[in-house]
């Protein structure tokens, strides 16, 4: 059983797995900056959103950890960022990104089980 911060059961949960590398010509100040904008102007209004982590590698390797409430609104949320010009910014200071198919090396998980 999973509990989320207000004690609510959820099983549904997913974690979308998002890795990518810094372009070369961008620099983390510019990344962390466009990763705010996407969180507050994006992230953050699409229904089932919980939580994000941006985790940082050697390398330029990064990684976006989004947590959502069930699979459907992880898919809804993939397909309006195709559209959301906010996303697009994000994706551009990124070597693997696809503005067209924004899913594109994107990994989903379900939540087996949780320690503490």
């Amino acid at each position: 059983m999973i509990k989320n911060k207000n004690d609510e059961v959820s099983t549904e949960w997913i974690i979308e797995w998002a890795p990518f590398t810094l372009l070369d010509d961008k620099n983390e100040s510019l990344l962390l900056k466009t990763s705010e904008d996407l969180q507050k102007n994006f992230l953050s209004k699409q229904e089932g959103f919980i939580k994000r982590e941006l985790l940082k590698s050697s390398n330029n390797r990064w990684v976006d950890l989004v947590y959502w409430k069930n699979k459907e609104t992880a898919e809804k949320a993939m397909k309006n960022a195709a559209s959301s010009s906010i996303c697009s910014q994000y994706f551009s200071l990124m070597v693997e990104a696809d503005h067209n198919n924004p899913s594109e090396g994107i990994s989903i998980f379900a939540i087996a089980e949780i320690y503490h």
